[in-house]
């Protein structure tokens, strides 16, 4: 079990640091923004760790032991993925994963902070305002503990699209869970997505993924934390909060607050971290 944490550790970091370069031109699907950066005295500066190989096609990396053979190609790799000298694999995701099913970016071109209009979202001339100069302001704790609406309103499609799976896993997906069927060698999976296609994948164990930006695919309250129902809280979305794309004919005019049933703040939201939350 020693053995299998470390190497487990081991290839957490070798990919983190090998997917450094590349995660950067990547549309982040989870709204939030990742510094990465690679340290010319580990890597040499190519953003591949000392004594790592760099699997073409995979876009990862594998941290070199003496007696290991270190794979090179795709079919080298899965040979190396089923043979006795692989333990343990721990998977570090990004958008790039999720953008084969078609959900929406934020920050390309055309994406939800290049299209913001803050004057289609219930708010107050300042957080409008606010929002005109920074776009990102409008998933900020501060603003979201002030005014929860232009979050959930800017968020409603993408809320019900997740509740009602308009959006499917990608074969990236199903190559993790056949991972842990074929092999049981997946140990874990982190992902800086928070779109939940992951647990579109029946058979991988919830328990091994990681949504490090957290997930839209469950429910809880910012004030105190207690978990909602996300059946309850999707159909509240549904019937409180404005379509400001006007597609939803059956939304309502006006966003009212969704109160927390525990603490009775209107606090409640999927459970994606928020920019400047502790």
């Amino acid at each position: 079990p020693d053995e299998s944490a470390a190497a487990a550790a081991d290839g957490e970091d070798c990919a983190q640091k090998a997917c450094a370069n590349e995660s950067n031109d990547m549309a982040d699907n989870s709204g939030h923004s990742s510094d990465h950066s690679s340290d010319d005295s580990d890597d040499g500066g190519g953003g591949i760790p000392a004594g790592a190989s760099y699997c073409e096609g995979l876009g990862f990396a594998i941290v070199k032991e003496e007696h290991i053979n270190r794979p090179n190609n795709l079919e080298e790799m899965a040979k190396f993925i089923l043979s006795e000298e692989c333990k343990s694999i721990a998977i570090l995701a990004g958008a790039g994963m999720s953008k084969a099913s078609g959900i929406p970016d934020f920050r390309s071109a055309g994406g939800m902070y290049d299209t913001l209009r803050p004057e289609l979202l219930t708010a107050n001339e300042v957080e409008r305002e606010a929002m005109r100069v920074d776009p990102t302001t409008v998933f900020e704790k501060g603003m979201f503990m002030q005014n929860p609406l232009p979050c959930l309103e800017l968020k409603r499609s993408f809320i019900l699209g997740t509740k009602e799976a308009q959006w499917k896993a990608t074969i990236a997906h199903r190559f993790m869970e056949l991972l842990h069927q074929k092999t049981g060698k997946l140990t874990r999976l982190y992902t800086q997505n928070i779109d939940g296609l992951e647990g579109q994948c029946k058979t991988l164990p919830r328990e091994k993924v990681v949504p490090v930006h957290g997930s839209m695919d469950r429910a809880a309250c910012e004030y105190c934390g207690e978990e909602a129902d996300y059946d309850e809280f999707c159909e509240d979305v549904r019937r409180k909060i404005k379509d400001i794309s006007r597609q939803d004919a059956s939304a309502p005019q006006e966003s009212s607050l969704i109160p927390c049933k525990t603490c009775t703040y209107a606090g409640v939201k999927p459970t994606i971290v928020l920019f400047r939350s502790n």
